[in-house]
């Protein structure tokens, strides 16, 4: 996972998720901070998107994992609504 230099979150917009959901391809190289209930942020990165069998599938890492995992569409949307997007300043 790339370390992003001088990072700050944001919360994902409407627009965001317009962008996300018309484009999947838009998603990988994106770091996010999922936000879990007692356990604390989970930081990850999207580092590939799928087309196959009529839907999507994306690979995620998150950070101190060695592999990526396949997420469906489903599973990505809830994450991304519990999710801010990590930028560079």
């Amino acid at each position: 996972m790339r370390s992003i230099a001088n990072p700050t979150k944001r919360l994902l917009t409407a627009e965001d998720y317009v962008v996300f959901a018309g484009n999947p391809t838009t998603l990988p190289d994106k770091q996010f901070l999922l936000q879990e209930n007692e356990a604390g942020d989970s930081l990850y990165e999207v580092t590939e998107v799928r087309f196959s069998k009529g839907s999507w599938e994306y690979l995620v890492r998150f950070e101190g994992w060695r592999d990526a995992v396949p997420v469906s569409a489903q599973e990505m949307k809830e994450m991304l609504q519990r999710s801010s997007l990590v930028e560079s300043k």
